[in-house]
């Protein structure tokens, strides 16, 4: 089982030298109300669920040319305390998942971009997709893919090409049974 508190996509509007994976600890609030320049969707995740009846979880920029990147419950993900307010609490055994049709605001092109989440897992050993732009998870059937490894680290990855695909993987583990922050770029 995997909590996901919040889920953030930022087109960077500054070119970055390289992209990268950075854990860290704790919540820090936005004191400085800045959070949103150039934030293309916000997911809070704090929708309440039964796990029975699907809840669409709301996309608070209504990003997506307006209309909002809200996104679609499959296999009714249940909530859980969160970090902060409500979590999404994602079981595998129940291939619960959250999804959104594709839309150009969620298309990185040749822009930089920032993803960042909170996660929460509550089991180690097998490796778990986070989040993935695309339509698979081999090189090139993808934009961008996040997942915690068989070993419990964090990875970033982009891919370009059929055959391309650049990685970066944390060098510590990501605990188990403990919010950690993650993200990438």
């Amino acid at each position: 089982m995997l909590k996901l508190l919040t889920f953030y996509l930022i087109a960077l509007l500054t070119l970055l030298p390289s992209f990268g994976w950075t854990e860290e600890p704790g919540f820090n609030p936005d004191f400085g109300c800045d959070l949103q320049n150039n934030l293309i969707a916000y997911w809070n995740l704090n929708e309440v669920s039964n796990g029975v009846d699907p809840t669409t979880r709301l996309d608070t920029l209504n990003g997506c040319g307006g209309t909002g990147c809200d996104l679609t419950d499959n296999n009714t993900v249940d909530d859980a305390v969160g970090r902060q307010g409500n979590a999404g609490q994602f079981v595998r055994a129940n291939s619960e998942y959250l999804s959104r049709a594709d839309h150009v605001d969620l298309s990185i092109g040749d822009i930089d971009i920032s993803v960042s989440t909170w996660i929460y897992p509550t089991t180690g050993g097998i490796t778990r997709r986070v989040f993935h732009k695309g339509n698979g998870v081999a090189a090139g059937a993808y934009e961008y893919l996040a997942y915690l490894s068989d070993i419990n680290r964090s990875a970033f990855c982009v891919s370009a090409a059929a055959t391309n695909d650049t990685c970066t993987q944390s060098t510590p583990t990501i605990p188990i049974n403990q919010w950690t922050f993650t993200a990438g770029w």
